[in-house]
């Protein structure tokens, strides 16, 4: 495979610090140039250089009273870690997602921006992805439907515990993949519970083939074993980490792994049972 398409990671190079800052003049003109709905790039950047970089806010102006650029020249600052140029997109990210709650419009502006700087991250074969106004170290397009179908679908506790294992996983300076994976089968148990009135995943595959809802023997011994997984001991994702040495530190495969099958599993229950 040629180095150009290998799948680049732990870094930003030049070519996708302008793609972002392509995007950014883009939002930006458009602001100028429609103002049909209540998208405000000016506060967003505000927003960033208040709570994001944690500047006072009366700095954000110039001499002349205008607002300063706040997301470009971060991105153009050699001297920030890649990871925290993916934080300052991510942040943007959920902040428009916080404002496209009181706006369909500005959901579907949502939208677009995401499938915009992920065409952007795939054609430049970086390997992170918007998912749920998270960046992701994921590139599949099918898992990333999983993971989305499966939040879109969700609300309260489900939602939190499939967003907050997307979270833990998706920290580029200190990821925390035994708790996302304990977020992702706990998304899982909170499905069983809604669905069947069971509290364990053992329990719920049994309740429901008492209603009549065939599940494939072997599918049924995989999700079973998936679930012993996370209660072991050694793992530390359910209890306490009680491994003597210490040593076992769930992977980033791992998480990735349990993520993307929880959701699939999210989807499966609900498609069959409904």
């Amino acid at each position: 495979m040629p180095l150009q398409k290998a799948i680049i990671k732990d870094s930003m190079p030049e070519a996708v610090i302008n793609a972002l800052c392509t995007f950014i003049d883009l939002l930006e003109k458009r602001d100028r140039e429609d103002r049909t709905d209540s998208f405000d790039m000016c506060n967003i950047e505000m927003q960033i250089w208040c709570y994001f970089l944690r500047k006072r806010r009366n700095e954000i102006f110039n001499y002349q009273g205008y607002q300063k650029a706040v997301i470009v020249p971060f991105l153009l600052d050699k001297d920030n870690p890649w990871y925290r140029k993916l934080d300052i997109i991510e942040y943007m990210f959920q902040t428009m997602e916080h404002m496209s709650r009181r706006s369909n419009a500005l959901e579907d502006l949502l939208q677009q921006c995401i499938d915009y700087v992920n065409a952007q991250f795939k054609d430049l074969h970086y390997g992170y992805r918007l998912v749920d106004s998270f960046i992701a170290p994921i590139t599949s397009e099918e898992e990333i439907e999983a993971i989305e179908t499966a939040i879109a679908n969700s609300k309260d506790n489900v939602y939190t515990h499939l967003s907050e294992a997307i979270s833990l996983f998706s920290n580029r300076e200190n990821p925390n993949y035994r708790n996302s994976i304990k977020e992702s089968i706990s998304a899982v148990e909170v499905v069983c519970r809604e669905l069947t009135g069971k509290k364990s995943l053992g329990d719920a595959l049994s309740a429901l083939e008492k209603k009549g809802v065939v599940i494939h023997n072997q599918l049924k011994s995989a999700f079973e074993k998936l679930y012993a997984y996370t209660n072991q001991e050694g793992t530390g994702v359910r209890h306490g980490l009680m491994d003597s040495t210490g040593n076992y530190v769930p992977s980033y495969n791992e998480a990735y792994f349990m993520l993307v099958s929880c959701s699939a599993f999210i989807n499966y229950v609900r498609g069959i049972i409904t």
